[in-house]
């Protein structure tokens, strides 16, 4: 009679007996009718379940609002949200809408439409605006992305730069050449992409470094020039240790 009601109306969940509650068959039927169910108690154990939430957001943006107060909090979720719908933006928390990496995510799946949710001095940075977000294809922090080595590199007289990149430590080798201006991070890693069979998606470029072993550069880097990131010194004040697989 109570699957019958929500099958009728969601709302109908909210005069269920409590020991009705753990029914995951009943709340999911009357949330099929009606996102807003998830505001009900009886929902709890949904709005926890990061899967299942994921799942809602992909198919509404307002979704986010209803993930229980700890997904909210979770920066590896709020990434993952923004992954499948960067309209979700609009309700994440202040300290994610001022999170370049966040911001970064929700602009690559919707544009200008995510942008305009990112905090005010975000919203103006070249690199998050949506032709440059687009062009970037190197992964955030903690994403699954192929990663590709930078195993050396030199530039030649007339300016052009030559790399050696492979895919993970042993894996596929290939020889780059860079032509152009000042060819930048995102440059050699588009490159490295192409040349190493990474069709679509995005990478994780890693370069070996004396003392500090393999180091990934993040997405952030991308409009770096090359001359200034593999300068010795190098400037890795912003790049993090890598642990890598083939």
């Amino acid at each position: 009679l109570v699957l019958e009601a929500v099958r009728s109306e969601g709302a109908a969940l909210r005069f269920a007996a409590r020991d009705l509650w753990g029914d995951r068959d009943l709340v999911l039927e009357a949330v099929r009718r009606d996102d807003a169910v998830l505001r009900f108690p009886a929902a709890e154990g949904l709005t926890r379940d990061r899967d299942f939430m994921l799942e809602k957001i992909r198919e509404n943006d307002s979704s986010f609002d209803f993930a229980a107060a700890e997904l909210q909090r979770d920066r590896e979720f709020v990434l993952a949200a923004m992954r499948v719908n960067g309209l979700a933006l609009r309700f994440a928390l202040e300290e994610h809408r001022r999170d370049r990496d966040v911001v970064l995510e929700a602009v690559r799946k919707s544009g200008h439409h995510a942008l305009r949710f990112a905090a005010g001095e975000l919203q103006r940075e070249p690199a998050l605006q949506p032709a440059s977000a687009k062009r970037n294809r190197l992964a955030v922090p903690g994403a699954q992305a192929t990663i590709i080595c930078i195993n050396s590199m030199g530039w030649m007289p007339d300016g052009n730069v030559l790399a050696s990149a492979s895919r993970g430590l042993g894996g596929a080798e290939a020889s780059l050449t860079l032509r152009g201006v000042s060819p930048t991070v995102g440059d050699l890693a588009c490159a490295a992409a192409q040349r190493l069979g990474v069709e679509s998606g995005f990478v994780h470029l890693a370069l070996h470094s004396c003392g500090l072993g393999c180091v990934a550069l993040t997405a952030h880097h991308a409009d770096r020039h090359l001359a200034d990131v593999f300068a010795l010194p190098l400037d890795l004040s912003s790049a993090r240790p890598l642990a890598l697989t083939n």
